[in-house]
């Protein structure tokens, strides 16, 4: 099954994007100053914003030459952007962060006095809540009496009595990626000490290796509330700290916003705070919303009717006079493009008129296919095989899972591609890939689960063809066996910060060794079964304890390594991103 992913990630293993919302330009340097000296010499571009009211041209012009002088003296040529933008703070900043592609905002403040543009609870909460990438609190070095060193010791803070999976996830990446040690701040409480000592555990193991994990000691601290805690953080050698204070399954009303306030702006070091808005769970709210208004007759609209859709000379579709597995026909899914919206994705990229196949030859294997209009290439942008079954896979595949009782949807083929565009030099072709995607695979998974819940199935099967889909799929879907879930996070794990695109061609190429205590030999793929649980019985199985156990098992056990040697080489002659042979 080919990749399904948007965008296609760069040549370079690892590209940190960085947003530097600027409000006062004269302590610009000193928070260069704390740039270098805090984040380590990886591979970063900076975009600089500074908003202002200001609409005379000389002062605009000032700012960006002062701004432009302080930056080349501590970030390389072509290594940062500047824009100089006036309006709304917080929508020019979210604005500027989408249209950039920032993965993390650093936003400068005074210390004990967050600056006047930020100086509103407001701006603040709403900040941190639509924000979808991380948040990095910067004081100014020129406030604090704390001289600045580069990170060595991270704090993470629990903003409720559970540590929620994400706020977990990004401190452990950032401990790996800063090199520093990890101290977590507990809030006391019998009930949930087991939980988070199970979550920490397993955190551990996931994202450090083997060696890291060795030399990790876990420290921890309890504490009554964030702001004593303050106080506590000020008189000890934390460098960094991060806040909890996502949304979690557990977090309800636990989440303090004046709390976290006062918390940043009596800190006088950096605070990160991670991501509360989730744009993929918002996408999916919002298409679920959708779904529950679709009526029958919607989705069944004028199934009788039918035109030819290809010029001739091109293959011979069939004429989707039939209902796709009983309830959908061709116009009924031209509905469903239109009220998910994805008729304006496909249109922003440049298909205006677009033709719907539907193959309901076969009442348990069916396909859509979606084509240009007249005006495009007779090449399908959206291709999906799709198979009904009692049973997801062969006995042997499924002997883990419980017996379910109930029909499965099976993803037998899934292809998103955007046959106008072509590759550039930021950009690598996926193993599968003929055309660069259109960015729509989440979108595509979303509407296939809620296809899958309305045909009453209880669950949407896929069987990855290549690594990275796997991993890709894996935030939504599970092995059917733990062990195999358990070693594609190992793999992740091993190769973290390289992109699992990257990774996947170095799999194709044989430059991945797999470790466990039974033997050593190079991975090679294999397609698993992987399901995105929809009945409860499904669901329980695969988030109870002994799935986990077993997940956590494989974890210890394998261990990946990549030729970085040959890995280099093949990179720089060119064949690496090419099938081998």
């Amino acid at each position: 099954m080919p990749d399904i992913t948007s965008p296609t990630p760069g040549r370079r293993p690892l590209q940190l994007k960085i947003l530097v919302p600027l409000f006062h330009s004269d302590r610009f340097h000193r928070i260069l100053d704390l740039i270098a000296g805090s984040i380590p010499s990886i591979h970063c571009h900076y975009f600089f914003l500074h908003v202002t009211d200001s609409t005379d041209a000389e002062q605009i012009a000032d700012i960006y030459q002062d701004i432009h002088l302080h930056a080349s003296r501590h970030i390389q040529p072509g290594g940062f952007s500047i824009r100089i933008s006036e309006g709304d703070t917080l929508k020019t900043v979210l604005d500027s962060a989408d249209a950039s592609g920032a993965n993390l905002i650093l936003v400068p403040y005074a210390h004990s006095m967050i600056p006047t543009r930020f100086d509103n609870l407001k701006i603040v909460r709403d900040l941190l809540r639509k924000s979808h990438v991380p948040l990095i609190f910067l004081p100014d070095p020129h406030g604090t009496t704390r001289t600045y060193v580069p990170v060595r010791n991270i704090l993470l803070v629990s903003n409720s009595r559970f540590i929620s999976r994400k706020a977990l996830a990004d401190a452990f990446r950032t401990k790996r990626l800063l090199d520093a040690r990890l101290h977590i701040a507990l809030k006391s409480g019998k009930r949930t000490e087991r939980e988070n000592r199970s979550r920490i555990d397993y955190a551990i193991h996931r994202y450090l290796t083997r060696a890291e994990c060795n030399e990790w000691s876990p420290s921890t601290l309890s504490m009554k509330n964030m702001i004593s805690l303050a106080a506590c953080i000020r008189n000890s050698d934390i460098d960094m700290v991060i806040v909890d204070d996502c949304r979690s399954e557990f977090a309800g009303p636990n989440h303090s916003w004046r709390g976290l306030y006062r918390f940043i702006r009596h800190m006088d070091r950096p605070v990160r705070v991670t991501r509360s808005y989730d744009q993929l769970a918002f996408v999916e709210r919002k298409y679920r919303n959708v779904f529950n208004r679709l009526s029958g007759y919607e989705l069944a609209e004028s199934a009788t009717s039918s035109r030819p859709i290809l010029s001739e000379g091109t293959e011979v579709l069939r004429s989707g006079s039939e209902l796709l597995f009983g309830i959908y026909s061709r116009n009924g899914i031209m509905n469903i493009l239109q009220r998910y919206g994805l008729n304006q994705d496909l249109e922003s990229a440049g298909y205006r008129d677009i033709e719907i196949d539907l193959d309901t030859g076969d009442p348990f294997r069916q396909r859509i296919r979606i084509f240009p209009g007249t005006e495009g290439p007779p090449i399908p942008l959206v291709d999906v095989i799709l198979r009904r079954s009692n049973t997801p896979g062969s006995p042997e595949t499924v002997q883990s899972i419980p017996a379910v009782n109930g029909m499965f949807l099976v993803i037998e083929w899934l292809q998103l591609q955007d046959p106008l565009r072509k590759y550039h030099l930021d950009m690598i072709p996926l193993p599968g890939q003929d055309y660069p995607g259109l960015g729509l695979g989440w979108k595509a998974l979303f509407l296939l689960k809620l296809m899958a819940e309305r045909m009453g199935a209880s669950g949407l099967c896929n069987f990855p063809q290549f690594y990275h889909t796997a991993r890709i799929f894996q935030r939504y879907f599970y092995f059917a066996s733990p062990e195999m879930h358990g070693r594609i996070l190992a793999l992740d794990r091993d190769t973290y910060p390289i992109h699992s695109g990257p990774v996947s061609w170095a799999v194709l190429h044989g430059l991945v060794v797999e470790k466990s205590q039974k033997q050593t030999s190079v991975f090679k793929w294999q397609s698993s079964l992987q399901i995105l649980p929809l009945s409860a019985q499904l669901t329980a199985y695969f988030k109870s304890v002994e799935y986990r156990r077993e997940v956590l098992k494989a974890l210890k056990e394998f261990q990946f390594d990549i030729n970085r040697n040959e890995f280099d080489r093949l990179e720089s002659n060119g064949k690496l991103y090419s099938i081998p042979g």
